[in-house]
């Protein structure tokens, strides 16, 4: 919870056969911001903390990006290793239907290229999903994300055009992540969606040529299978949400998109 920690707390761990500590402190503010004697102490011990650290890892919060402006700066003076920490705006995937009434959708054709081999000619079939930009942390639930140049996107199903290339077999990425952090093999199966940069009631698109395709990916054989990680807390326009992972489903890769006749 905000504001509980006061004093700086020593955790004592070892990893590779090397001892180390670490230094839990109570969260630092400008000093103009201080309001309390407490709070000035706690600053204080920070303050020693810090001088006494070899590194010093600043948690942010993505919702407050000016930040890490002045806790480098904070850092500067006692000549320490300094790096800056942030929880990163990451897209929730919203289901999505066409409100009666509306117009059909009229099927697209389009030329991809991407780092996967080849062109891919996809037929773009209809609006499946909404990306929303989201603040996700794995500890304790986020606010919801502030001002920032992360697009929604919204993706359509899609499938290779017939009578083009069929998708190549046998293409495989390394991947990892927060939930898989040891490097795992995935063998790409087939495009499934075309995600474009969209418009939301009116909020401006930064990234207009930044579309994503996202493949069918599986762990390729003898590769350990996903651990279920829960709760993940999850934070967006929609509101807060505590959500459970279940298994790797998709890949998606930047791409560049031309609409054929």
């Amino acid at each position: 919870v905000p504001g509980t920690t006061r004093d700086s707390v020593d955790v004592r761990f070892e990893r590779d056969g090397q001892a180390f500590i670490a230094i839990d402190t109570a969260g630092v503010r400008r000093k103009a911001s201080i309001s309390s004697d407490i709070e000035f102490y706690s600053m204080a011990r920070a303050e020693r903390s810090v001088r006494r650290a070899d590194a010093v890892f600043w948690m942010q919060m993505s919702s407050r990006p000016r930040g890490p402006v002045w806790a480098l700066a904070y850092a500067k003076p006692t000549a320490k290793r300094a790096a800056v920490c942030i929880d990163a705006w990451e897209p929730q995937v919203r289901k999505i239907r066409a409100v009666a009434g509306s117009p059909r959708f009229s099927r697209r054709h389009v030329k991809v290229t991407n780092q996967l081999p080849a062109q891919q000619f996809l037929d773009v079939l209809k609006p499946d999903l909404l990306y929303v930009p989201t603040a996700k942390s794995l500890t304790t639930p986020p606010p919801e994300p502030g001002p920032n140049d992360v697009d929604h996107y919204k993706c359509y199903k899609a499938k290779v055009t017939a009578g083009t290339p069929k998708f190549p077999k046998g293409i495989q990425v390394t991947v990892t992540d927060q939930f898989r952090t040891t490097p795992g093999v995935f063998d790409v199966k087939k495009p499934r969606h075309l995600c474009t940069p969209v418009s939301k009631n009116g909020e401006p698109v930064h990234n207009p040529d930044a579309h994503l395709v996202c493949y069918v990916a599986r762990p390729a054989r003898g590769q350990a299978k996903h651990v279920p990680r829960a709760p993940v807390y999850v934070h967006d326009q929609f509101g807060p949400q505590p959500l459970a992972t279940v298994k790797e489903d998709e890949l998606c890769i930047p791409s560049l998109k031309t609409v054929l006749p």
